[in-house]
C-alpha cells in the first residue's frame, strides 16, 4: 500500500477512524487504497472508513459519500467544518501591518491622481472653446463626453480611474 502525505511528512500518525483532532487535522499521513477496476480513483483509509460508516448508518439508508454534502472530506474541508462548528478554534491573522501599508500606497496613488486631475482641470480652464467651461460647469463636460473631444475624455477618464482606486481604498 502506498502512502499519500497530507500536510507535514515528518509526522508519522495514521488516521484510522473518526475525525482527527484540530491540532492534527492537516499533519497526518493517510494510506491510499490501490486502484482496481471497481475503484477508479485512489481512496485513503479515512475516506474508506467514512464510506463504510455511512453505509452502516443507523437508519440503514445508504448514502453516496460523493454526493452527500454532510459528509466532510478530511484536510482543508474538515478544518473549515471544524472551525464553523467550533468558532473558538477560529483564528485568522489580521495582517494589520500589510493593511496599513496598502492604505498608505493607496493614499500616495490617490494624491498623484488628484494632482493629475487638477493639472487637467487647470489646462482646460486656460484652454480654448468648451474646455474652458469644463471646470466651471459639469453639465458642459458631461455633454461632450461622447464627442471626439479628447480634453473632455481626459478629465472623465481620470475621474473614472480615481473612482476605482477610491473604491478599493474605502473597502
Amino acid at each position: 500500500m502506498t502512502t499519500l502525505t497530507v500536510g507535514n511528512s515528518r509526522d508519522s500518525a495514521h488516521h484510522t477512524s473518526g475525525p482527527p483532532s484540530p491540532s492534527s487535522a492537516l499533519s497526518e499521513k493517510t494510506a491510499v487504497e490501490p486502484l482496481s477496476p471497481k475503484n477508479s480513483s485512489p481512496k485513503c483509509d479515512a475516506c474508506y472508513q467514512r464510506e463504510m460508516e455511512s453505509l452502516r448508518s443507523a437508519s440503514g439508508a445508504k448514502r453516496d459519500p460523493a454526493t452527500d454534502l454532510k459528509q466532510v472530506l478530511h484536510g482543508w474541508p474538515e478544518l473549515a467544518s471544524l472551525m464553523a462548528d467550533h468558532p473558538e478554534f477560529v483564528a485568522f491573522p489580521a495582517f494589520r501591518k500589510l493593511n496599513i501599508k496598502s492604505l498608505l500606497y493607496y493614499q500616495c496613488q490617490l494624491s498623484k491622481m488628484e494632482e493629475d486631475l487638477h493639472m487637467s482641470e487647470w489646462q482646460d480652464h486656460r484652454g480654448p472653446g468648451f474646455a474652458r467651461e469644463y471646470c466651471e460647469n459639469i453639465d458642459t463636460l458631461l455633454l461632450h463626453k461622447d464627442d471626439d473631444d479628447e480634453v473632455a475624455h481626459d478629465q472623465l477618464d481620470k475621474l473614472e480611474e480615481i473612482r476605482k482606486v477610491l473604491k478599493k481604498y474605502s473597502t
